[in-house]
Protein backbone atom coordinates (compact mmCIF):
# COMPACT_ATOMS: atom_id res chain seq x y z
CA UNK A 1 0.00 0.00 0.00
CA UNK A 2 1.06 3.11 -1.08
CA UNK A 3 2.19 5.93 1.42
CA UNK A 4 -0.59 7.85 0.05
CA UNK A 5 -3.42 5.30 0.27
CA UNK A 6 -2.36 5.24 3.82
CA UNK A 7 -2.65 8.81 4.27
CA UNK A 8 -6.42 8.81 3.14
CA UNK A 9 -7.73 6.18 4.72
CA UNK A 10 -6.33 7.15 7.80
CA UNK A 11 -7.32 10.75 7.40
CA UNK A 12 -11.21 9.40 6.55
CA UNK A 13 -11.01 7.07 9.57
CA UNK A 14 -9.94 9.69 11.91
CA UNK A 15 -12.83 12.30 10.55
CA UNK A 16 -15.63 10.01 10.82
CA UNK A 17 -17.30 11.76 13.44
CA UNK A 18 -17.33 15.21 11.00
CA UNK A 19 -18.57 13.59 7.97
CA UNK A 20 -21.51 11.38 7.06
CA UNK A 21 -20.39 8.12 5.04
CA UNK A 22 -21.06 9.24 1.59
CA UNK A 23 -19.54 12.64 2.23
CA UNK A 24 -16.15 9.82 3.27
CA UNK A 25 -16.12 8.42 -0.04
CA UNK A 26 -15.91 11.36 -1.60
CA UNK A 27 -13.24 12.53 0.63
CA UNK A 28 -11.21 9.42 0.38
CA UNK A 29 -11.42 9.36 -3.38
CA UNK A 30 -10.58 13.00 -3.68
CA UNK A 31 -7.22 12.59 -1.90
CA UNK A 32 -6.38 9.65 -4.01
CA UNK A 33 -7.33 11.28 -7.37
CA UNK A 34 -4.72 14.48 -6.00
CA UNK A 35 -1.73 12.00 -5.10
CA UNK A 36 -2.35 9.98 -8.00
CA UNK A 37 -2.13 13.51 -10.02
CA UNK A 38 0.74 14.64 -8.02
CA UNK A 39 2.42 11.21 -8.88
CA UNK A 40 1.77 10.72 -11.88
CA UNK A 41 2.51 14.63 -13.09
CA UNK A 42 6.36 13.89 -13.25
CA UNK A 43 5.77 11.31 -16.21
CA UNK A 44 5.50 12.80 -19.92
CA UNK A 45 2.09 12.28 -21.89
CA UNK A 46 2.36 9.42 -24.52
CA UNK A 47 1.66 10.44 -27.90
CA UNK A 48 -0.92 9.07 -29.97
CA UNK A 49 0.01 7.19 -33.30
CA UNK A 50 -0.59 9.50 -36.40
CA UNK A 51 -4.04 9.04 -37.65
CA UNK A 52 -4.85 8.81 -41.27
CA UNK A 53 -7.38 11.17 -42.63
CA UNK A 54 -10.13 10.02 -45.43
CA UNK A 55 -9.24 10.95 -48.69
CA UNK A 56 -12.56 10.79 -49.46
CA UNK A 57 -14.12 13.60 -47.65
CA UNK A 58 -11.91 15.93 -50.53
CA UNK A 59 -14.82 15.05 -52.73
CA UNK A 60 -17.46 16.36 -50.33
CA UNK A 61 -19.34 19.83 -50.86
CA UNK A 62 -19.81 22.48 -48.37
CA UNK A 63 -16.25 22.83 -47.54
CA UNK A 64 -15.84 19.35 -45.76
CA UNK A 65 -12.11 19.08 -47.27
CA UNK A 66 -11.19 22.59 -46.23
CA UNK A 67 -12.47 21.55 -42.46
CA UNK A 68 -10.81 18.32 -42.90
CA UNK A 69 -7.86 20.04 -43.60
CA UNK A 70 -7.72 22.52 -40.82
CA UNK A 71 -8.78 25.22 -42.63
CA UNK A 72 -11.98 26.01 -40.90
CA UNK A 73 -12.21 29.62 -42.73
CA UNK A 74 -12.22 28.53 -46.10
CA UNK A 75 -14.07 25.89 -45.44
CA UNK A 76 -17.11 28.49 -44.00
CA UNK A 77 -16.48 29.87 -47.03
CA UNK A 78 -17.15 27.36 -49.33
CA UNK A 79 -19.63 25.93 -47.34
CA UNK A 80 -21.97 29.45 -47.22
CA UNK A 81 -21.33 29.89 -50.54
CA UNK A 82 -22.10 26.32 -52.17
CA UNK A 83 -25.04 26.36 -49.90
CA UNK A 84 -26.40 29.97 -50.93
CA UNK A 85 -26.05 29.00 -54.59
CA UNK A 86 -27.66 25.12 -54.55
CA UNK A 87 -30.95 26.80 -52.42
CA UNK A 88 -31.11 29.97 -54.76
CA UNK A 89 -30.97 27.81 -57.51
CA UNK A 90 -33.71 24.94 -55.83
CA UNK A 91 -35.51 27.37 -54.76
CA UNK A 92 -36.11 29.06 -58.25
CA UNK A 93 -36.60 25.83 -60.08
CA UNK A 94 -39.33 24.63 -57.26
CA UNK A 95 -41.08 28.00 -58.00
CA UNK A 96 -41.02 27.89 -61.51
CA UNK A 97 -41.79 24.21 -61.84
CA UNK A 98 -44.93 24.63 -59.34
CA UNK A 99 -46.17 27.88 -60.87
CA UNK A 100 -46.24 27.45 -63.75
CA UNK A 101 -46.64 23.46 -64.49
CA UNK A 102 -46.56 21.43 -67.74
CA UNK A 103 -44.35 24.85 -69.18
CA UNK A 104 -46.77 26.63 -69.77
CA UNK A 105 -46.18 30.54 -69.56
CA UNK A 106 -48.77 33.21 -70.30
CA UNK A 107 -47.08 36.43 -73.16
CA UNK A 108 -47.34 38.61 -69.98
CA UNK A 109 -44.79 36.64 -67.70
CA UNK A 110 -42.58 35.12 -70.31
CA UNK A 111 -39.81 37.91 -69.87
CA UNK A 112 -40.07 37.72 -66.22
CA UNK A 113 -39.67 33.57 -66.07
CA UNK A 114 -36.66 33.88 -69.00
CA UNK A 115 -34.68 35.98 -66.31
CA UNK A 116 -35.65 33.78 -63.17
CA UNK A 117 -34.35 30.75 -65.50
CA UNK A 118 -31.20 32.39 -66.48
CA UNK A 119 -30.49 33.22 -62.42
CA UNK A 120 -31.05 29.56 -61.55
CA UNK A 121 -29.05 28.32 -64.33
CA UNK A 122 -26.24 30.95 -63.26
CA UNK A 123 -26.40 29.69 -59.44
CA UNK A 124 -26.68 26.14 -60.13
CA UNK A 125 -23.56 26.97 -62.33
CA UNK A 126 -22.13 28.70 -59.55
CA UNK A 127 -22.74 25.72 -56.94
CA UNK A 128 -20.37 23.30 -59.11
CA UNK A 129 -17.72 25.56 -59.64
CA UNK A 130 -17.80 26.59 -55.72
CA UNK A 131 -17.45 22.90 -55.55
CA UNK A 132 -15.06 21.96 -58.26
CA UNK A 133 -12.97 24.69 -56.76
CA UNK A 134 -13.49 23.66 -53.27
CA UNK A 135 -12.24 20.08 -54.32
CA UNK A 136 -9.13 20.95 -55.69
CA UNK A 137 -8.18 23.07 -53.08
CA UNK A 138 -8.86 20.53 -50.74
CA UNK A 139 -6.83 17.97 -52.85
CA UNK A 140 -3.64 20.54 -52.41
CA UNK A 141 -3.40 21.07 -49.10
CA UNK A 142 -4.69 17.46 -47.90
CA UNK A 143 -2.20 16.15 -45.73
CA UNK A 144 -2.59 12.16 -45.38
CA UNK A 145 -1.29 11.85 -41.74
CA UNK A 146 -2.10 14.00 -38.68
CA UNK A 147 -1.17 13.43 -35.35
CA UNK A 148 -3.12 14.29 -32.05
CA UNK A 149 -0.80 15.48 -29.51
CA UNK A 150 -1.63 15.70 -25.88
CA UNK A 151 -0.77 18.81 -23.80
CA UNK A 152 -1.01 19.51 -20.22
CA UNK A 153 -1.45 23.60 -19.87
CA UNK A 154 -0.66 25.54 -16.82
CA UNK A 155 0.65 22.09 -15.07
CA UNK A 156 -2.88 21.23 -13.59
CA UNK A 157 -3.60 18.05 -13.97
CA UNK A 158 -5.62 17.08 -17.34
CA UNK A 159 -5.10 16.63 -21.21
CA UNK A 160 -5.84 19.46 -23.67
CA UNK A 161 -6.35 18.04 -26.87
CA UNK A 162 -4.83 20.18 -30.24
CA UNK A 163 -3.72 19.84 -33.42
CA UNK A 164 -0.09 19.21 -34.60
CA UNK A 165 2.08 18.22 -37.52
Amino acid sequence: MSAHVARAKALSSRDRSQYPCPMRRVFLAALLLASSCATNGSKKPPTNPPTTQPYYVNYMPFGAGQFQNGEPVKGAVFAVTECAAVTTSAALWLYLSTAYPGDLVPIGHAERVQTLERVEMATGAAFFAAYAIGVADALLHYRARTRLAPSVVGGSPGLVWSWSE
